[in-house]
């Protein structure tokens, strides 16, 4: 009797440690599938940055190409339609730069979200009780930077054949939020404090502020700043006279500090 309840007592463990043995094993094939979901959409989302990324790059090449074609046409300089080299002085390179004056070489485009809050003042700077009001905005918006050329300071030196430029350091020239791109969600109207037209222009208004210092800090202006000095040497060497051919003026353009 002992050995037959000694041998029910040990196939009921056997049962239960292949039930858990086979509880562990489906566990296991459960967080195998979901670990390779995981990279799966890792690897997803890391395929479409490095497509968005090439994309911005190739928006970037077409942007300077066009700017470059567009200096030529409005300059009307080709220098493989005029071969005749003119007389080059600070003067005549100032009035090439002034005639562009405004360049832009660097966008910055963004989409944030932003959430306002704000209560009635009453007695002794305490809130009014139920006044409190909140809201949430989101929106797109695109920061320019660039240069004023008008205020590039050129020198020719005759002796070393050189002519230098130096170029302002970039700054932001716009800052743009269209109208059609706001959009408000979860409004939250307090007692006699309503959400306001002005509450959602105030909070947009912060909003680029903040979106302006970190486009800086990603590097908008440093990036400004390099494309400004390529495009400036290349639309200044479609002058005939400038170049690296003996005899031509070599072109040295820098970013004041």
């Amino acid at each position: 009797m002992d050995e037959d309840l000694m041998e029910e007592t040990r196939d009921e463990i056997f049962a239960t440690l292949w039930r858990k043995r086979k509880l562990v094993v489906w566990l296991l094939i459960v967080l195998l599938v979901l670990a390779l979901i995981f990279f799966l959409r890792l690897a997803h989302k890391r395929q479409e940055e490095l497509t968005q990324e090439m994309e911005k790059q190739n928006q970037q090449m077409e942007y300077q190409e066009q700017l470059i074609i567009a200096l030529r046409e409005s300059s009307g300089m080709n220098k493989d339609n005029d071969k005749s080299i003119p007389v080059i002085t600070s003067d005549t390179i100032k009035e090439q730069l002034s005639s562009i004056q405004e360049l832009v070489t660097q966008e910055y485009i963004y989409t944030n979200s932003d959430k306002g809050e704000d209560s009635d003042e009453w007695i002794f700077g305490w809130d009014r009780p139920f006044s409190e009001k909140s809201y949430i905005v989101t929106y797109d918006g695109t920061i320019k930077a660039g240069i004023n050329l008008s205020d590039a300071v050129v020198e020719v030196d005759e002796e070393s054949h050189t002519i230098t430029i130096i170029l302002p350091p970039s700054k932001i020239t716009d800052n743009n939020v269209p109208q059609e791109s706001v959009v408000t969600h979860n409004i939250k109207n307090g007692l006699f404090n309503d959400v306001t037209y002005e509450d959602l222009n105030n909070l947009v208004a912060q909003g680029k502020i903040r979106m302006e210092v970190k486009a800086v800090e990603r590097g908008l202006l440093t990036k400004a700043d390099e494309e400004a000095r390529t495009l400036v040497k290349s639309f200044l060497s479609l002058i005939p006279g400038i170049g690296s051919g003996e005899g031509e003026y070599t072109l040295i353009v820098q970013t004041s500090s």
